[in-house]
């Protein structure tokens, strides 16, 4: 029997986002034992449905901010498999407005979930990834983080800011780490549940729909991309749902 190459996700609660969709599609392959992560598992029934039909995927309890959470599913995974193979993180929250006066305790939420978080998860899964021969830490990065794209007409400043530090964050914990394979991934412009709510709260219409990628379609993208991610071609990059890299 072979070994499973084993996966954690943060973030998959929601059917209608990244999160429950990637942990959906890389159950949904032969020999793999997906985690799946959400901050309160007795509101996650679709994904606890999920996992009633698939025996390789597990519902664990993590709030993208608590580092004994992440210390807890770290144990998990080591009684289990023992090793971990790809860590995603993908919580996140984009709190939309003008940084001319939106308030500062929007920044420091945003850098705690989307910055500081992915830094828990990979100091607590550190020593399992070190077990995998090819251990993979993609975290869910966003065009709204890039320097080229600081002039999008979207109040996603803090957003971006949080965002730009972790492509930082990745890129250097790949210099640092010569076996891990560290890169961020931009899944494109999908109209999750956390997308659309942070235009609605904004008062922002829909994008043109020739500006978003299909849900569906960013997964599979991203899927295809983890399985062809090696640290000679991916470590410390800037990765698009694609596989086309994207400029910082």
């Amino acid at each position: 029997m072979s070994t499973p190459k084993v996966y954690f996700i943060s973030g998959a609660n929601r059917p209608n986002g990244l999160g429950f969709n990637l942990a959906k599609k890389l159950s949904a392959q032969a020999d793999s034992l997906v985690f799946a992560a959400v901050r309160d598992p007795s509101t996650a029934k679709d994904l606890a449905r999920l996992a009633e039909e698939r025996k390789n995927l597990v519902v664990v309890k993590l709030d993208a901010t608590s580092e004994t959470d992440a210390k807890n599913a770290a144990e998990l995974v080591a009684e289990r498999p023992g090793k971990l193979d790809v860590l995603i993180p993908c919580a996140g929250i984009c709190p939309m407005g003008s940084m001319r006066d939106q308030s500062l305790d929007d920044l420091r939420q945003a850098f705690e979930v989307n910055t500081v978080g992915p830094l828990i998860l990979y100091r607590a899964f550190q020593s399992l990834l070190a077990k995998s021969d090819a251990p993979v830490f993609m975290p869910i990065s966003s065009k709204a983080g890039c320097f080229a794209f600081v002039g999008m007409p979207m109040p996603t400043g803090y957003y971006g800011v949080s965002k730009c530090a972790l492509n930082y964050l990745s890129a250097k914990l790949n210099a640092e780490d010569d076996k891990l394979c560290a890169f961020v991934c931009s899944p494109g412009i999908v109209m999750t549940d956390m997308t659309a709510d942070g235009m609605r709260k904004a008062g922002m219409p829909p994008p043109p729909k020739e500006y978003t990628v299909e849900l569906e379609d960013s997964v599979d993208g991203m899927v295809k991309v983890i399985g062809e991610a090696r640290r000679e071609t991916h470590g410390g990059k800037f990765i698009e749902y694609n596989g086309e890299p994207v400029a910082w």
